[in-house]
């Protein structure tokens, strides 16, 4: 393990899997439960939601990161930048949503609330991923630098940071499988009801299912590589490569035959100009 491959660990690869999963995976919730009953007792989100959401995860992931530059370990920090997060975000519905230049000044309304609520979720998601990979990032900052015979005689003598990391890797696994199954269900029940798909949430659908296998393809690999440490070896590069690579062929073929599927056939591009015309609301 060097230096640089921990950094890019820690200020890329880690917090943009921990933002990335829970907010598509509350994107595409929010569209399905949509399609199946909140439009009924809802109305539209407050314009600029899934930018907020976006927003969350970074603004969560960069404080994270600085805290931990600066050795700050206190819950104090992170609960003053959630309702510093849920202030901001409440401003913004209101203001996109035309309350605020009304008068109204209370975030009361049921689709200001309701998104303030997918905030406070994004959160809270995005938070307990990184800090499950934290724990991976310690132990690995232990590596660095080991190779061979030190390498196993640290990985032993650090074995309960090496237990952590992979309890962690398999409870971030396990997230992963839940958010894949909600959305199986969700959609399954979608269509039982007779709800109508668009190509826009199909596709959606689609790019959820090949982040949760890259994910789990890159999680089995961080455990994998554990083992490998553990006897005094790094896991060779070309080998992460091809585990991911074949997820993303898996992926390939499963949206080759979901569209296939559902879809009939369209022009070229035809997806992409219905997400950019709003095709997945």
């Amino acid at each position: 393990m060097d230096e640089r491959r921990l950094a890019l660990y820690r200020a890329a690869i880690h917090p943009a899997l921990a933002a990335a999963v829970p907010f598509l995976f509350l994107v595409l919730l929010d569209l399905l439960l949509r399609r199946l009953v909140l439009d009924l007792v809802l109305p539209p989100n407050p314009p600029g939601t899934v930018l907020v959401l976006l927003l969350t995860g970074g603004a969560q992931a960069a404080v994270a990161n600085t805290l931990n530059r600066e050795k700050l370990g206190s819950a104090l920090p992170r609960l003053r930048e959630l309702l510093v997060i849920l202030i901001l975000a409440a401003a913004i519905f209101m203001a996109t949503g035309g309350y605020l230049f009304a008068g109204e000044l209370v975030p009361a309304q049921a689709e200001v609330i309701y998104a303030l609520i997918l905030v406070l979720v994004m959160w809270v998601a995005s938070f307990g991923l990184h800090r499950a990979f934290r724990e991976r990032e310690v132990f690995l900052s232990l590596l660095v630098g080991k190779q061979g015979p030190e390498l196993r005689v640290a990985v032993r003598s650090y074995s309960e940071e090496a237990g952590e990391s992979a309890a962690r890797m398999r409870q971030v696994k396990r997230v992963v499988i839940w958010f894949q199954t909600l959305i199986l269900l969700a959609l399954f029940a979608a269509l039982l009801a007779g709800r109508g798909i668009t190509p826009g949430a199909l596709l959606l659908v689609v790019l959820h299912l090949a982040l949760g296998l890259t994910c789990t393809a890159v999680l089995n690999g961080y455990v994998e590589e554990q083992g490998y440490f553990g006897g005094g070896f790094v896991l060779p590069p070309s080998l992460r490569r091809r585990r991911v690579g074949a997820a993303l062929l898996l992926d390939l073929l499963l949206r080759r035959l979901v569209l296939d599927l559902v879809l009939p056939p369209n022009p070229p591009g035809t997806v992409l100009v219905l997400l950019l015309t709003g095709g997945a609301q």
